[in-house]
């Protein structure tokens, strides 16, 4: 980091710590000096003392922020670059995985479909023995038959199998949903829930400076005061 702004950060990369240089504390304590002295601003010779101060701190945040910009630049860069080579490393990694991920689920779905069937079947099955079991129940003559038909049909109740789906060791195996939105618009209008709005400022400020009664906002104008600081010109002195 060789030019001025960016000399105020001390980046330690072997420590992993970030502090600021003696000289940019002593800047900033200036600038705050200068800003305590103003107290009000009521008439154009209290404006006159207070557009400096406002200039030197303005003047810091700027040193600051184009310093913290070229701190972390190399940092990013270098970061990206770990992104990068990640993601060429994975490539085909995530392909194959998709593939497999592919052939097992449309598997699973096939044998999810001959559970649903076969418990189908079974729930049918156990249905016709409970009205076997109900007309034998009716024609029974003594508690002992009833209880020797109640055993009867729990065991043959217990024969009927369940179909589990076909798992492997250490297969996950959920139930998602693959979504393609094909009209946003109606699925606000329905589901309000499930879409999230975000106000575009820029584009709303620019209607109101047209005079256009923007629906749905409420806007007054504010003045803000800032100052210019010339490029050509630097403002402080590192």
């Amino acid at each position: 980091m060789s030019e001025p702004q960016q000399a105020i950060i001390i980046r330690n990369d072997s420590q992993m710590t970030v502090s600021y240089s003696a000289a940019a504390v002593a800047l900033k304590e200036s600038a705050l000096a200068s800003g305590a002295l103003i107290g009000k601003v009521t008439n154009s010779t209290e404006q006159a003392e207070a557009v400096p101060a406002q200039v030197k701190l303005q003047g810091i945040i700027s040193l600051a922020e184009r310093a913290r910009k070229a701190c972390k630049k190399p940092v990013l860069a270098f970061g990206a670059k770990i992104d990068a080579t990640h993601d060429e490393f994975v490539a085909d990694l995530l392909a194959e995985m998709t593939r497999i991920s592919s052939l097992v689920g449309s598997f699973q779905q096939l044998e999810q479909a001959k559970a649903r069937a076969a418990e189908q079947a079974r729930n049918m099955e156990l249905t016709k023995l409970e009205r076997e079991r109900a007309e034998k129940i009716a024609q029974a003559t003594s508690d002992e038959a009833i209880d020797a038909i109640q055993e009867h049909y729990n065991r043959l109740a217990e024969t009927i199998p369940v179909h589990e789906p076909v798992r492997a060791e250490g297969q996950r195996v959920t139930t998602d949903w693959e979504i393609t939105v094909t009209d946003i618009h109606k699925l606000y209008r329905m589901h309000a829930n499930c879409v999230e709005l975000k106000p575009r400022l820029l584009e709303i400020k620019n209607l109101l400076k047209m005079g256009v009664t923007v629906a749905g906002v409420t806007a007054k104008p504010i003045v803000k005061a800032g100052v210019i600081i010339p490029k050509d010109k630097a403002a402080i002195e590192v």
